[in-house]
């Protein structure tokens, strides 16, 4: 799915939104997570159990957050969600996956 129309759009925020209850053991709260800041530039999140890469989610309306989490970058409830597999066709091309 290509992100197209406003019903596109929302259906990629309650996959985010819906994650956390799909997935309650893949779906970090920041309390298992710490900040790896030997990167240059930012700090990478990470489990602190596993010390696996993680992607952080956010959702806000209107200023509040509805939710906020953390799911490694293997995880399969990221990587089987729609929301992976349209920021991935969205990016993909701009990727790179192999440094000489």
């Amino acid at each position: 799915m290509a992100i197209g129309s406003h019903d596109d759009s929302r259906v990629l925020f309650q996959n985010a939104i819906a994650l956390p209850a799909e997935f309650p053991k893949e779906c970090l709260p920041n309390e298992e997570l710490w900040a790896d800041m030997t990167e240059r530039g930012n700090s990478i999140t990470r489990d602190k159990h596993s010390n696996s890469l993680c992607i952080t989610i956010s959702v806000a309306e209107r200023g509040q957050r509805i939710c906020y989490y953390a799911v490694t970058e293997n995880s399969r409830a990221l990587l089987g969600s729609e929301l992976y597999k349209v920021i991935n066709e969205l990016l993909g091309p701009y990727l790179v996956t192999h440094v000489d």
